[in-house]
């Protein structure tokens, strides 16, 4: 599968029907400073933002309608993402992709 030629948009989302992730879909990126749980479909559903202890940003992993969440999306509705961390590194490669 090759990536796709779509644009890819990026989304702050308040409310919809986004749906829970299960939470063996997220993987975690940070800084040492703050740390964001990211799900499969590219969203951030949590993150405290400019520190651990600082309040949240966004909330969606508790809350689904009142918590926001950032997403990074391709515009095509059925887009699939592909994923894949190379050896002996700590960097997960995220492609999007379409069918």
């Amino acid at each position: 599968m090759k990536p796709a030629s779509a644009q890819i948009i990026l989304v702050i989302e308040q409310g919809g029907n986004h749906g829970y992730q299960p939470i063996e879909n997220y993987g975690i990126i940070g800084n040492l400073r703050t740390a964001a749980p990211v799900g499969l479909d590219g969203s951030i559903d949590w993150m405290c933002f400019p520190h651990f202890d600082s309040p949240s940003v966004f909330g969606a992993i508790l809350d689904e309608n009142q918590g926001g969440r950032f997403r990074i999306a391709p515009l095509v509705g059925d887009a699939r993402m592909l994923y894949r961390m190379p050896p002996f590194l700590s960097v997960m490669v995220t492609v999007p992709g379409c069918r």
